[in-house]
């Protein structure tokens, strides 16, 4: 049912770690998706050093599949995004997800 309104793809490469000062990311992965873009949400999080972030997302992705670590990059047309969260919404088993970038 929800994939009917996924009419884009969206290419993803999921964040492993940080190794050598630079983030590491597995083998990239092209989904079906919707981009909602002007999505304005406050996010709060912790960094693994402990210190508390506060960001904005600038857009909202629609998907399926696993869910997306934060962190991973994600590129849609010609903008390249990083998600901030990733939620797995349930609706009669598991449904979509909904990933916040920035």
């Amino acid at each position: 049912m929800i994939r009917a309104f996924l009419r884009d793809t969206c290419r993803i490469r999921p964040y492993l770690r940080n190794g050598m000062g630079q983030a590491l990311y597995g083998e990239e992965e092209v989904r079906p998706c919707r981009l909602e873009d002007g999505v304005q949400e406050k996010v709060v999080y912790m960094d693994p050093s402990g210190r508390i972030l506060e960001e904005v997302s600038t857009a909202r992705l629609f998907t399926l599949g696993e869910p997306v670590p934060a962190g991973s990059q994600v590129r849609c047309g010609e903008r390249c995004m990083r998600v901030l969260t990733c939620e797995e919404m349930v609706a009669f088993g598991r449904h979509h997800l909904e990933v916040l970038l920035r």
